[in-house]
């Protein structure tokens, strides 16, 4: 499965796969103003691992954890709603 987020400054493309009650995710950070995206494997600073995990029951509230980022912080929580 394919996730994307294709707005704003920081964008990222990446693959989901079954762990447990969650997905895991690999994928890669981008920036807006990149022509194309990258992909996990092109560039180690760009490579992103994680978790994304449903908030509520009826799977329209998610949230993506990503630990140890290479920039800006220690730990990443993006907020998806549908």
């Amino acid at each position: 499965m394919v996730i994307r987020k294709t707005s704003g400054s920081q964008r990222f493309l990446g693959f989901l796969s079954e762990a447990g009650d969650s997905l895991a995710y690999r994928g890669a950070l981008s920036y807006g103003y990149e022509e194309q995206m990258k992909l996990y494997g092109q560039d180690n600073e760009r490579n992103q691992v994680g978790c994304l995990s449903a908030v509520d029951p009826d799977m329209n509230h998610f949230v993506l954890e990503l630990p140890e980022p290479v920039f800006e912080s220690f730990h990443d929580v993006i907020e998806l709603k549908r």
